[in-house]
């Protein structure tokens, strides 16, 4: 779930407990006090999550906390619903909430911000992937840097952007690649040269279901695409290649890299 510089934040779908492990020691019971009503544990600036709560009457509550489960913040409260893809983190440890008025970012140094009006279809610390319609719904995918805060037309929408939740897909570290679910009809993951919308590499998902978000992580050099998929697969999109090393990761549907 996040990952600290000696520990890790770990969610087990199927008890709904959350674990604190730090290297060499074993795990911890962490209780966040509204994880059990439904929150959203979303990973945070370097050793912290934001913990999105439904405050009911249309609105959201939002704070950040530590992976001990200590809170760090005030809570704030903002207008929104909680529900599926609702917030997702932003690859940089911001926090990406989709409510009134399209997405916004939220992190610690500065108020929040609207990044789109439209939809953010995936993350990473130097561009978003942005999808957005003129007022003739003529709809394009939009690459945004993080940076200078300007959109480049990346190409048209895809049939499946409407169907697509933030948080479904990522960017690479410096920002040339894009990893995202292949498709509605075809499944599997797809990785894309963000300077020419080219595909240059594509894989089937093995355990029936994608999300490159979670399951697949990038090294901090840009060079490889590490994917979960049953086993470990790497990927070099330069290449436009795959190999898959003798690692076992069965059931392991999520992963993170540490440097």
């Amino acid at each position: 779930m996040a990952v600290g510089e000696r520990e890790v934040l770990i969610h087990s779908a199927e008890s709904g407990t959350t674990d604190l492990v730090r290297d060499g020691e074993p795990a911890r019971r962490v209780r966040f006090e509204e994880t059990m009503r439904g929150a959203q544990l979303v990973p945070g600036p370097a050793g912290t999550v934001w913990q999105v709560s439904g405050a009911g009457g249309g609105e959201l509550t939002v704070g950040r906390w530590s992976l001990a489960g200590e809170p760090l913040t005030p809570t704030d409260r903002l207008p929104g619903l909680l529900g599926w893809g609702a917030s997702t983190g932003d690859g940089a440890g911001g926090l990406l909430l989709s409510g009134v008025g399209g997405v916004w970012l939220l992190d610690a140094a500065q108020p929040p911000q609207r990044v789109t009006r439209g939809r953010v279809l995936a993350a990473g610390p130097r561009v978003l992937l942005t999808v957005d319609c003129d007022e003739r719904m003529r709809c394009q995918r939009l690459v945004h840097d993080r940076r200078t805060g300007t959109d480049r037309v990346l190409g048209p929408a895809r049939p499946d952007d409407a169907g697509r939740y933030p948080g479904s897909a990522s960017t690479s570290p410096d920002g040339r690649w894009l990893v995202e679910p292949g498709g509605f009809a075809r499944g599997g993951f797809r990785v894309v040269d963000l300077a020419t919308n080219r595909e240059v590499a594509a894989l089937e998902a093995e355990l029936g279901f994608a999300d490159p978000a979670g399951s697949a992580v990038w090294t901090p050099d840009n060079r490889l695409l590490l994917v979960a998929e049953g086993r470990l697969v790497v990927v070099d999109p330069v290449a436009g290649r795959s190999v898959t090393p003798d690692v076992e990761l069965a059931g392991v549907r999520r992963i993170a890299l540490r440097a």
